[in-house]
């Protein structure tokens, strides 16, 4: 049986996406992009952050990749599987890909290569967390929300298995 332990709180989430948000519009400096969310654990993430941006004036064009890489494993393949596409052009676009982990970094730069590959003549990254210590390319993310240790997560749109991901904060996945 696993043991859920708190590590992120739900007002921390909060307060820092609020922050990203104000990271993202200094940082990009544009009004118009394509936000594109790494299905599925990014979704929860996304959706707080398309709101902080629209509280300060930005309104991005929303659209999601589905890459798999973690199946029902708490370990990242070496390899992930683009399983569906975009549905809107970023031929010309910026566009700010948005994941909820960068563990490997390899599904997060597989996805920034092919949305490249599509023509968009900039790909920002943003992570909720950052597992930099797990790297297996070399990779920064342009903004991130939160530095973790090499622990298995879940909650705040990240699962187990397909379980937990509908939690409010982030919680370190313990076995009993």
């Amino acid at each position: 049986m696993a043991v859920l332990k708190e590590i992120i709180s739900e007002e921390r989430l909060r307060l820092r996406v609020e922050e990203i948000s104000h990271e993202i519009a200094e940082g990009m400096a544009r009004k118009d992009f394509v936000m594109v969310g790494v299905l599925k654990g990014s979704v929860v993430f996304l959706a707080d952050l398309m709101r902080a941006l629209h509280r300060r004036g930005l309104c991005p064009t929303v659209d999601f990749i589905t890459i798999s890489s973690y199946g029902d494993s708490t370990e990242s393949s070496s390899a992930g599987k683009i399983i569906s596409g975009l549905h809107h052009d970023v031929e010309g676009k910026v566009v700010l890909l948005v994941d909820d982990i960068a563990d490997t970094a390899l599904t997060l730069k597989q996805a920034r290569d092919h949305i490249l590959s599509m023509g968009a003549t900039r790909a920002f990254t943003c992570v909720l967390l950052d597992k930099a210590g797990r790297r297996k390319v070399e990779f920064e993310p342009d903004f991130r929300g939160f530095a973790i240790e090499n622990v298995f997560v879940v909650g705040y749109g990240l699962d187990a298995a397909h379980r937990h991901r509908c939690l409010p904060y982030v919680a370190r996945l313990e076995d009993e």
